[in-house]
């Protein structure tokens, strides 16, 4: 996907429930290609502005989407669960979130 084929696509800030004010950030300088250890920065950030702004990239053939950048071009949100057995609970959070340049494995099913 190029940053060109982004005008019409949804953009969104995703805020904090528990810590209002609270927005997730993505910083993907330096990710230009795809890494199997993904690249860049996630974290919080108090305001919106270019890398607190998310493209929603729909899939409809598997009803899955994708999270992309809004400042990086191809690249997208990525969470790394590897580490995490199913019914374990971790009172600090685990695995690893960060940033990829485009692939397939990066898609997202929304459960509510």
């Amino acid at each position: 996907m190029s940053s060109g084929s982004t005008n019409n696509m949804l953009r969104v800030s995703i805020e904090s429930q528990k810590f209002p004010g609270s927005y997730l950030r993505m910083d993907g300088r330096g990710v230009t290609e795809y890494s199997g250890s993904g690249g860049g920065a996630v974290n919080v950030q108090n305001h919106v502005a270019s890398y607190e702004t998310l493209i929603i990239v729909n899939h409809p053939d598997d009803n899955t989407f994708s999270i992309m950048s809004s400042a990086f071009p191809n690249v997208y949100l990525r969470m790394d669960g590897s580490d995490i057995k199913s019914g374990d609970t971790y009172a600090q959070g685990a695995g690893k979130v960060n940033c990829q340049c485009v692939s397939p494995v990066l898609f997202w099913v929304c459960r509510y």
